[in-house]
């Protein structure tokens, strides 16, 4: 299972709470286990989250612009 725990929305909330992102994103993700668990789903065998993996998304967006199937928005390219 994936889990989005940074995005826009995420650091905006944090910035109004004045809490970390990790602080914010866990109790989400426990609130949704929590729940799936009283629904009766199982439980998944990974879960990977999207902060132990940016190098990596990284790397994919930039190969996407680099082959032309992404562009640089006039914002430009976060680092």
């Amino acid at each position: 299972m994936g889990i989005t725990d940074i995005d826009d929305k995420i650091v905006k909330k944090c910035l109004e709470q004045k809490v970390s992102s990790s602080e914010l994103s866990k109790k989400y993700e426990l609130e949704f286990f929590r729940d799936m668990k009283m629904l009766n789903v199982l439980e998944p065998d990974f879960v990977l989250r999207v902060t132990d993996h940016m190098p990596q998304i990284i790397h994919f967006i930039d190969k996407l612009i680099e082959n032309n199937h992404a562009y640089v928005s006039e914002q430009g390219r976060c680092r």
